[in-house]
């Protein structure tokens, strides 16, 4: 099957964890960020947007090309904001972009990036997504803050590290959220959750239901195949991003790194 965009890697990545490291020197610049992104020409505080990039990830390929025009979008690990503020210029006037993210620190980040940009069509939602509504340990590596977790075996990657903070978050369902929230329902799910994807999965059942929403999944080798079976389980066809393999049954071994899901 033919790949519908490329897949050369992205020379840069060898830098990422340097510029980890170096994320203080810029923690307080507002620029706007470069060329080669998602996110291009929206304004970023901090991090290290402001260099170019030759060219997107596959999975930053495939959002690129969605037709989210007018759409509800959910995003599930907002981090900073900046994919929920490229979502939200994707869906424009008309479109609406729920994020959440449990992280306080990245909260204010998201405020603050949405207050920068002027954005009105997005709502960000300080909370954590699973199963149930439950009070959860989360664990914080402050070198890697996108890789904040609660799952169990996520946390034992950072076994020996010395920059971790741990805090307590609420965590509740999605399917309970839209309620409590009075949501629209989504059109499209984006899903990085570090290790509790097939708990998110399993408390938006009445939305995949209901509504049935396209998904990009990010995987991380803690339950990759049983997330898989489980959508296919939901009538879901499923292709695996960054090779673009149709995901089956017969080779749920090959269910790494993303998947794209549509009813």
């Amino acid at each position: 099957m033919t790949l519908p965009f490329s897949t050369r890697p992205i020379k840069s990545r060898a830098l990422i964890p340097l510029l980890s490291m170096l994320e203080s020197v810029t923690k307080n610049l507002v620029y706007t960020e470069a060329s080669g992104r998602l996110t291009t020409g929206l304004r970023r505080r901090g991090g290290f947007g402001f260099i170019p990039k030759w060219t997107l990830t596959p999975e930053h390929q495939l959002l690129n090309a969605l037709p989210l025009e007018g759409k509800t979008v959910y995003d599930l690990g907002g981090f900073h904001g900046m994919i929920a503020m490229f979502f939200a210029r994707k869906v424009g006037d008309g479109g609406q972009v729920i994020t959440f993210e449990p992280n306080p620190v990245n909260f204010r980040a998201i405020l603050d990036h949405i207050a920068l940009n002027d954005f009105d069509n997005i709502k960000p939602i300080q909370t954590g997504v699973g199963s149930k509504r439950e009070t959860l340990n989360f664990l914080i590596p402050s070198r890697l803050p996108a890789r904040g977790t609660v799952n169990v075996g996520r946390k034992g990657m950072f076994s020996g590290r010395k920059d971790l903070s741990e805090i307590k978050i609420e965590v509740e369902s999605l399917d309970n959220l839209v309620k409590t929230y009075n949501l629209p329902h989504p059109d499209f799910v984006k899903i990085d959750v570090e290790g509790m994807e097939l708990d998110v999965l399993q408390g938006m059942l009445e939305i995949i239901s209901n509504c049935k929403p396209e998904m990009v999944i990010e995987l991380h080798f803690t339950n990759d195949q049983k997330v898989a079976e489980f959508l296919l389980q939901q009538g879901y066809s499923l292709t695996q991003v960054e090779k673009w393999i149709p995901i089956t049954r017969r080779n749920l071994e090959l269910s790494q790194g993303h998947l794209y899901a549509q009813h």
